[in-house]
């Protein structure tokens, strides 16, 4: 978990098989008028597994933007921003690099990722 939806649960989670997760993305297109996904939506069978672990363990559905983002493992990088962080013992501001998107458009990347995720999981999961 901690490498693809949120840093900090060290739960195990092992990802479904490439072939489920491109099952899963085809069902959606044919349920969205034959519409696919913008390939920058798409998640990956890890990241796919690990969402639909937080919701069957009825944990909310939290993406954590500095690991979770469109291509998955494809784009192992952690993202990293600078920002000036307020030192209250130095009364001053350094910079620092932080763990996140780098700016508004990555974020919206990430963003549409988790949202294309939890949809999936809305139209495919069984009532009940």
């Amino acid at each position: 978990m901690s490498t693809c939806v949120d840093q900090a649960d060290d739960t195990e989670v092992l990802a479904m098989n490439s072939a489920e997760a491109r099952t899963i993305i085809e069902t959606f297109a044919v349920q969205n008028d034959g519409i696919a996904p913008d390939s920058d939506e798409e998640c990956d069978a890890t990241q796919l597994q690990a969402l639909k672990t937080k919701l069957d363990m009825d944990i909310a559905p939290y993406a954590d933007f500095a690991v979770w983002r469109p291509y998955g493992i494809r784009m192992a990088r952690m993202m990293k921003f600078r920002a000036q962080v307020w030192r209250p013992e130095s009364a001053q501001f350094i910079t620092t690099e932080m763990a996140g998107p780098p700016n508004h458009d990555e974020w919206k990347r990430s963003w549409k990722c988790t949202a294309l995720a939890c949809e999936l999981w809305v139209r495919l999961r069984p009532p009940g």
